[in-house]
């Protein structure tokens, strides 16, 4: 998250550059800039997406949502139920691509994603993190979901990982 002092000299330093300043989030992570004093003047164009992609079960995405802003806990029969139905949780290949996924561990997704990457059979793009800061906080980020590398195939989905503050939420 991006704090509003911040957001207001990104503005003008993508004015003064003439770049462009894309900004991406969920409702929940976009609410406190729209009272700051820039956001008008920033975005030529501004979307709302509206609509879920990949995840066709109504009921999940409910419930995910629900998690997302601490509106479920885990002895809610829904959760209990959703979870102990995703096959995903005791097995490790999926042949179908529509299924959302919920795994117990992070390695378990890794594995799967990897596979899943070496199922498309293109070649591999290679990027390399390069973080800059002092060495206290260079050394926080070994700690965060975001790799040092990324492995990206052609015709794979991507999404931007990011920390935010937990004093927000």
């Amino acid at each position: 998250m991006i704090d509003g002092e911040l957001f207001d000299n990104l503005k003008y330093l993508s004015i003064a550059r003439s770049s462009r300043l894309i900004k991406k989030g969920t409702t929940v992570t976009l609410w406190r800039h729209s009272t700051d004093s820039c956001w008008e003047d920033i975005f030529d164009i501004q979307m709302e997406l509206t609509h879920v992609y990949r995840q066709s079960d109504s009921e999940l995405v409910d419930f995910l949502e629900g998690i997302r802003r601490r509106q479920v806990d885990r002895e809610n029969n829904n959760f209990k139920i959703l979870l102990n139905s995703t096959s995903s949780v005791h097995c490790a290949v999926d042949d179908n691509d529509t299924e959302t996924r919920l795994f117990p561990r992070t390695d378990d997704v890794k594995r799967v994603n990897q596979e899943r990457l070496k199922s498309l059979g293109k070649e591999v793009v290679r990027f390399n993190a390069v973080d800059t800061g002092s060495m206290s906080w260079l050394k926080q980020l070994k700690y965060q979901i975001a790799p040092d590398q990324l492995e990206i195939y052609e015709g794979a989905k991507v999404i931007l990982i990011k920390k935010h503050r937990s004093s927000h939420w």
